[in-house]
């Protein structure tokens, strides 16, 4: 059984994601980097296997959602998340083509940002399935800025219809 947060502005969010090599140890090894740059409990979604978005020539993804209340700042965060990756062999070669490891910072506590190395929150989270079906396990009642619902009530409207297939018997 999940556990749904009631202070999940608190937390700071992240998407998960890969399709190259061994995912299910990469996103664990991710869920751990994640925990260290944070504080207290990291809270997960399920893994989930999803097709291919944005790029559909390359096999299907495995997906999931971490948030941790962060004990770091937004730019710190994303300095190392690029670093993880980059220690993971990801390579930006193909814009949302196949990779190892992706980490998308979609949500920062009382901070919102649209620039050229980062805008939040994420500005394609309300658009992707992937991402908010796994984090309404977590944060359903999460009003995202900016776009003034909760993850429940964009997952309700989200314009993505590509399947989506639970991988892991239950959240934590």
């Amino acid at each position: 059984m999940s556990i749904i947060l009631v202070n999940a502005h608190d937390y700071s969010w992240f998407g998960l994601g890969g399709n190259c090599g061994d995912v299910a140890k990469t996103l664990k090894r991710a869920e751990a980097f994640i925990e260290s740059i944070g504080t207290g409990t990291l809270h997960t979604s399920r893994l989930y296997l999803s097709e291919p978005w944005g790029y559909s020539d390359q096999k299907e993804f495995i997906n999931q959602v971490v948030g941790i209340k962060p004990k770091i700042k937004v730019e710190q965060a994303l300095e190392l998340i690029h670093g993880f990756e980059r220690n993971e062999g990801r390579e930006r070669t193909i814009k949302w083509g196949p990779r190892t490891i992706d980490i998308d910072i979609l949500y920062w506590p009382n901070h919102v940002q649209n620039n050229p190395q980062l805008t939040l929150p994420h500005p394609r989270l309300h658009q992707r399935r992937f991402v908010l079906e796994p984090w309404v396990e977590i944060a359903p009642n999460l009003v995202i800025p900016g776009l003034d619902q909760s993850v429940a009530q964009l997952l309700d409207s989200c314009p993505d219809t590509g399947w989506l297939k639970v991988l892991s018997p239950c959240a934590s």
